[in-house]
């Protein structure tokens, strides 16, 4: 009947659609609000954050290879790339940044470092250093060439010192080339002689007297580092004679 209302679905039924308005008839109005309850508001929309942006992680390798390859130009270009890449990642960029600072730094101290050293310049072994510590905020690729060059320079001075009789600079400097580099042959051959030097000084002393044997001793000592057993017996004998020196010019 007209205004009845629509009969409840049985349970597992589907309902039916709505009967469609009678040609000629007013469409009925939506239920109004039942007065003292509120509308229901429509669902608020929920923001659709923007998705951040993706970035990459920078591959050094290249960069790398060139520089072990003496490409210097080359490797300072590639790093730069990547630091200017707005779709690597930002600490990559800054590295990259960084390894380009430091290889043109390397690249103008390198070049004077190898020229010096073969020179034998004084400021060669100041300047080897430098282009180490550059080296070693790259990758220390050139670590052990730089090292061989450092022992190479002292070796040579080692070698002069003992032809000049100054064996205190001699051995010190042999220490040294040796520290740099454990199988420089030519510190290792200083070194030798050095200890060959050492035992004959120690026999004039334990066998000498007054300041002959005094020298010796001395030169033992400062040849030897204080732990070495040879020094601490050099040094007693010294202090032996020269109580005995003592003595003798009381009586």
């Amino acid at each position: 009947e007209p205004g009845a209302a629509a009969p409840t679905p049985a349970p597992g039924e589907v309902a039916a659609a709505p009967t469609a308005a009678v040609p000629g008839e007013v469409a009925a109005a939506p239920a109004a609000a039942v007065p003292g309850e509120a509308a229901t508001a429509p669902a608020a929309a929920v923001p659709v954050k923007p998705a951040e942006p993706e970035f990459i992680r920078a591959n050094f390798r290249q960069g790398y290879k060139l520089y072990a390859q003496r490409s210097f130009t080359g490797a300072i270009e590639f790093f730069q790339e990547i630091e200017q890449d707005a779709k690597v990642r930002k600490p990559d960029q800054k590295k990259a940044g960084a390894l380009a600072g430091a290889v043109g730094k390397f690249r103008d101290v390198f070049d004077n470092a190898q020229n010096a050293a073969r020179a034998r310049s004084g400021d060669a072994v100041q300047l080897l250093e430098q282009a180490r510590k550059l080296d070693a905020q790259v990758n220390g690729t050139f670590q052990g060439e730089l090292k061989r060059s450092l022992a190479e320079i002292f070796a040579a001075r080692a070698s002069a010192a003992f032809q000049s009789n100054n064996l205190k600079e001699a051995v010190d400097a042999a220490r040294k080339a040796m520290v740099y580099n454990p199988g420089d042959n030519s510190a290792k051959f200083i070194l030798e002689r050095m200890e060959s030097k050492v035992e004959s000084l120690l026999a004039q002393g334990r066998s000498g007297k007054g300041k002959s044997a005094e020298g010796a001793l001395k030169s033992v000592m400062a040849l030897l580092p204080a732990d070495d057993p040879r020094h601490q017996e050099a040094r007693k004998r010294l202090n032996d004679l020269v109580a005995a020196t003592a003595a003798e010019d009381d009586d």
